[in-house]
């Protein structure tokens, strides 16, 4: 999978002039407990398949909607690959997944 950009600066932009940094705030809180959620979901090598892709999917447009590029792209990824039958990839784009998260999410955390 190519790196892709952190994030998409036009979605950023337009949040930021139509709902403010503390709305963003509060949203990216959310997606921070979103996330909580979902990653263990993606990364349990014990749940179902089925399971794993919806985890993946969801997290994949909340992080979309507030311009994590790149992690909604791994997210992507991690949801084709299981779809396609790679689960040997899609395991290791999932391992990756919690620490990315984490370190994207504090580095958008500081444009507001």
């Amino acid at each position: 999978m190519a790196e892709a950009e952190p994030f998409d600066h036009g979605v950023i932009g337009e949040l930021r002039e139509q709902i403010g940094a503390e709305a963003m705030r509060d949203i990216l809180r959310r997606l921070t407990n979103n996330g909580g959620q979902l990653i263990p979901v993606i990364v349990d090598a014990g749940q179902p398949i089925g399971e794993r892709c919806d985890a993946a999917h969801s997290l994949k447009g909340a992080c979309a909607v507030v311009g994590m590029s790149r992690i909604s792209a791994l997210c992507q990824a991690i949801e084709t690959a299981w779809r396609d039958g790679l689960n040997e990839q899609a395991e290791k784009l999932a391992a990756d997944l919690p620490a990315r998260f984490t370190a994207d999410r504090r580095q958008l955390e500081t444009l507001f």
